[in-house]
């Protein structure tokens, strides 16, 4: 139970800090976290410098040992009138 607590916790504070430092991505991104520190992010980014940058926020938070980001490029769509 202790795990979980902490797992749902660094899950919690990363997906905060994603919120904060990148609001207009930071709330696309889902985060997993396990016990080991491990650390999933999943969504989508609107270029490659952003998805290096969810990366290194990542990493740079305690508790965290390896992260694999999962991200796609969002595509804008063009309106043609």
């Amino acid at each position: 139970m202790n795990t979980q607590i902490r797992q749902s916790s660094l899950e919690m504070f990363i997906s905060n800090r994603l919120r904060e430092r990148i609001p207009q991505v930071g709330r696309d991104l889902s985060v997993t976290a396990l016990s080991d520190g491990t650390v999933y992010v999943r969504g989508a980014v609107r270029s490659t410098q952003e998805a290096a940058i969810v990366r290194d926020l990542v990493r740079e938070i305690p508790g965290v040992t390896e992260v694999f980001c999962n991200t796609a490029l969002a595509v804008k769509e063009a309106h043609i009138a």
